[in-house]
Formats: structure tokens, C-alpha cells, sequence
């Protein structure tokens, strides 16, 4: 019965952290990542839970959220800008795209000693990383870690763990599209804006679009254009050419991308 309601309860959490990354704006996916981690971090007992990005074309790793219990201290601050160029141990096990575990981090191996020194100096006993992967590619981790005592993480919460991470993956690829995306927008808009040309999109007798030099152009101040009937604009022979063409493409008729009218 323990065990089912367990079960439950972490089905329950997954569903939850799942609602709170759809429809994310990019600028709501830090808090929400701060918040699936400290839900997480308390539901599995671990002291400190975290993300690593990795910037392959530097050979760095940073530590960009982290969550931790009372009495813990953070890190995160301190681990901005980790080299990875030498780190053979960091590369085979923490880079290696799969989850690792580690219950004794006095047990490392001497080959990891920079790791482990490392990891001793912030009072970890024991941890669990996940690798962060998109698209068959590794983007980073989400670790968790116990400074209190030496633990293991049930095979339940090491599967949690791999949903968290797959869910954390998607959301950081995303924003980071959606980013470059925005910016390729507004260099297009800004340079819309600043041609001499007259710029204007219409659909269903409203302009969608247009710069303020088409406003200038037609003698309105751009506010005043924004709300206005393109009727109003036309003249009456540019009116005419419009709707005509409007009836050619009706008809199925090629019309050419490129014509004259008159405002």
C-alpha cells in the first residue's frame, strides 16, 4: 500500500511540474525550472538539486539554477564558468549521456581527483545527475545531492529524475529558439522602420501592417493610421485596382506580386 500510494504521489508531481512548462513564455522558464527543482528536491529529501548547461564550443560547464534546503549552503554562484577541456573523468561519466550515481564521493577514484576534491568542498556525500538531452544531443545535467548524509535514490526517483530532466531540455531549447527568433524579428522590424520606402500589409479592411513612413507618405500620424479603414485611404481609382485584383485571385487567376496603386 506504501508503496502504491509513493507511486501516486510521484505520478501526481510529474503531472504538475508538466502543467507548469506548458505555454511558457521565455522569460517564465527560470522561475518555473526553480520551482520544479525545489519540488522535486523535497519530494526525493535531497539537500541541493540543480542544473548544468554546457556550452560545447568553450568547453564549459555552468551552473544556471539551483535550489536548496534549509541549512544548505548554495553554489551556484561559484560555478559559472567550469572548465571541462581536461577533465577526462568529467567528460566519460558526467558528459557521458547517462545518469550517474555516486554514494560515496570520498570512494571516487584518483583519476577524478579534481572532481572529488571539488565535490568535498561543497560537503556533498552523495549525488545523482541526469543528463539533459535534445535531439540526441546532451545539452547538460540536473543533478541532486545529499550533504547531510551518504543515500541512494530509489529506482523511482532516479526515473522522476529522467522525466524532470527530458521536460528541463525542451524547455531551455526552446526559449533559446524562441529568443533568436524574436531577435530576427525585431532587426527585420527595425530595419522596416528605418527604410525610406512606404511599407504596408492590409487584410480584412484594416492595414496589419506598416511603417512610419507610409503613415508620413499619406499625411496621418502613425497612431491615427493604426485604427483606420483602408477604404478611407484608397482613392477612388485605387480602390478599383484593388478590387479587382481581389476578383482575379478569386477566380483562380494568376495576379502579379508586384503593381501600382494610387493612395
Amino acid at each position: 500500500m506504501k508503496k502504491e500510494k509513493q507511486a501516486e504521489s510521484l505520478q501526481q508531481l510529474i503531472l504538475e511540474i508538466a502543467l507548469d512548462f506548458i505555454n511558457l513564455s521565455p522569460i517564465q522558464v527560470d522561475e518555473t525550472i526553480n520551482r520544479a527543482l525545489q519540488k522535486v528536491g523535497e519530494f526525493t529529501g535531497s539537500d541541493r538539486s540543480y542544473v548544468f548547461q554546457l556550452d560545447r564550443n568553450n568547453d564549459k560547464l555552468r551552473n544556471s539554477h539551483e535550489w536548496y534546503a534549509a541549512g544548505i549552503e548554495p553554489q551556484m554562484e561559484r560555478l559559472q564558468s567550469i572548465s571541462i577541456k581536461n577533465q577526462s573523468w568529467y567528460r566519460e561519466r558526467l558528459l557521458g549521456g547517462k545518469t550517474v550515481f555516486i554514494e560515496d564521493i570520498r570512494k571516487l577514484p584518483e583519476k577524478a581527483k579534481p572532481v572529488k576534491e571539488a565535490l568535498l568542498a561543497q560537503g556533498i556525500q552523495s549525488l545523482v545527475v541526469v543528463p539533459m538531452n535534445y535531439s540526441n544531443s546532451q545539452i547538460g545535467f540536473v543533478g541532486f545531492d545529499s550533504v547531510v548524509r551518504k543515500r541512494r535514490w530509489s529506482g523511482a526517483e532516479i526515473e522522476l529524475l529522467k522525466v524532470i530532466a527530458d521536460i528541463f531540455a525542451h524547455a531551455l531549447v526552446h526559449r533559446s529558439l524562441e529568443t533568436k527568433l524574436y531577435g530576427s524579428q525585431e532587426r527585420y522590424r527595425l530595419l522596416v522602420e528605418n527604410l525610406n520606402d512606404g511599407i504596408v500589409i492590409s487584410q480584412n479592411d484594416r492595414f496589419i501592417f506598416f511603417n512610419r513612413q507610409f503613415a508620413e507618405m499619406l499625411g496621418y500620424e502613425y497612431e491615427e493610421l493604426i485604427m483606420a479603414d483602408y477604404r478611407q485611404v484608397y482613392t477612388t481609382e485605387g480602390l478599383k485596382i484593388l478590387e479587382e485584383r481581389a476578383r482575379r485571385r478569386e477566380r483562380g487567376e494568376e495576379v502579379p506580386a508586384r503593381y501600382e496603386t494610387i493612395f
